[in-house]
């Protein structure tokens, strides 16, 4: 007997059926198990260290402000805010050199 979708009272697929499909898709491309909100946060945090602006990010998460996504993953930018003053120094360098 073939399973069908489970929907919530919202006519939301639930999360588990999600993440099985997912996993089916994964498994077949020989790619690591992710879970769906894995995914989620690996999509945001690149976008974010990708220099994607805030106001743009927040949106595609469904975030109402852009604060709610720095309280989120903003400890991430922390770790790599020893670029900025090397993008400060290209910028600088650039001018100079002009």
């Amino acid at each position: 007997m073939k399973r069908t979708a489970q929907i919530d009272l919202h006519g939301r697929i639930n999360q588990r059926t999600m993440n099985q499909w997912l996993s089916k898709i994964l498994k077949a491309a020989g790619v690591e198990h992710y879970t769906v909100h894995q995914m989620r946060h690996t999509n945001i945090t690149q976008k974010l260290l990708n220099n994607v602006p805030v106001l743009e990010v927040a949106g595609d998460a469904g975030h109402a402000q852009p604060s709610t996504t720095m309280n989120i993953y903003g400890h991430f930018l922390k770790k790599h805010k020893a670029k900025a003053p090397q993008v400060l120094d290209n910028v600088f360098k650039l001018k100079l050199d002009a």
